[in-house]
Formats: structure tokens, sequence, C-alpha cells
């Protein structure tokens, strides 16, 4: 399959098994099967070659989804979950629903106060508590990492950045 870090319209192209359009540009027999980034890793878990060194503590860390990744993708967050736990890495995926941003509107000046009231509604209380109980907090979405940090100084990361600093100290 082909990868990709998460595109909106290919989310929601997935609700039909080959889209149509590609089916009669291509020929369905060549439509590629396209894998979210944490679906092809779920898929190569097993070949991961972890460095000898473990975890020497215990982490705890929280992700929040991009919300149209949830909606359509139901078990994103569970295959995150599943990633994580090959670092012996205790995943937190409290539930939340629009961060606010819709890609750019939130980017705006025309749509910000709007942005700034959802925010408000559903993902201020999930991210504080995250930042209180994990201290480190993850969010796919680029938008979303944007309102986190202009909301709460925090400095969220891309699950794959956090995973690939964590290999690399790992590995030493």
């Amino acid at each position: 399959g082909w990868l990709d870090p998460l595109s909106s319209c290919e989310v929601l192209e997935r609700q039909t098994e080959r889209p149509a359009e590609y089916c009669q540009r291509l020929g369905a027999e060549q439509v590629p099967t396209v894998l979210l980034l944490q679906e092809w890793l779920s898929r190569h878990l097993d070949e991961l070659k972890l460095p000898q060194g473990e975890n020497p503590e215990k982490r705890e860390v929280a992700l929040l989804g991009h919300c149209s990744e949830n909606a359509l993708v139901t078990l994103n967050l569970d295959v995150w979950r599943t990633i994580f736990a090959k670092f012996s890495i205790d995943l937190l995926t409290p539930p939340a629903g629009c961060c606010g941003m819709a890609g750019t509107f939130g980017h705006e000046q025309k749509h910000r106060a709007m942005s700034d009231e959802l925010y408000q509604m559903s993902w201020h209380q999930p991210v504080q508590d995250a930042i209180n109980k994990a201290g480190t907090i993850l969010a796919t979405g680029y938008s979303c990492r944007s309102i986190i940090r202009q909301q709460t100084g925090a400095q969220p990361q891309h699950p794959l950045t956090y995973l690939n600093r964590l290999f690399n100290e790992i590995e030493g």
C-alpha cells in the first residue's frame, strides 16, 4: 500500500472502497490501497528493530487526534496506542471533538474568535488535563498543534516526531 501522513481528502475518499475517478483513469485493479501513517506502522511493528536498551521509565503521553481522522477512521487512536505500547508508553487519548481550526479556517483572522470559542468548548479541558497528567501532548493535525501552541504555550508534537526522538534516545 501507499503511505499518506493524513490527507483529509484521502480519509473522506475511504467512504468508497475504490474511488470512482481513480478507477476510471487507472482501472480498478491499478488503484492502490492508501494507508495512513499509523496503519502502515502498525502493520510493520514486528519488523521494528528497537535498540537493545529498554525504556528506563514507564512514560505517559497524551494524544489528541484530528477530528476528521477520529470520526472517519474509528480505530485510529487504538492503532496509535498499539504502536506506543511497543515503546512501553501509556498513550492517553482523551475524548475531544474539533479543535476549532478546521484546516485553515482558524488561521484566518476573520474566523479567529469562532475558532477560539470552538477550542474552549471541545479542546481546552482535555488539553489542560493532558498537560497536567502526562506533561507531553501530541496531536496528529497540524492546525490542532498550532492552536494548542497558541492557547497554552505548550509545544505539541506529531506522534511520529515524538517516536523518532524517543527511538534516537533509546539508541543512544
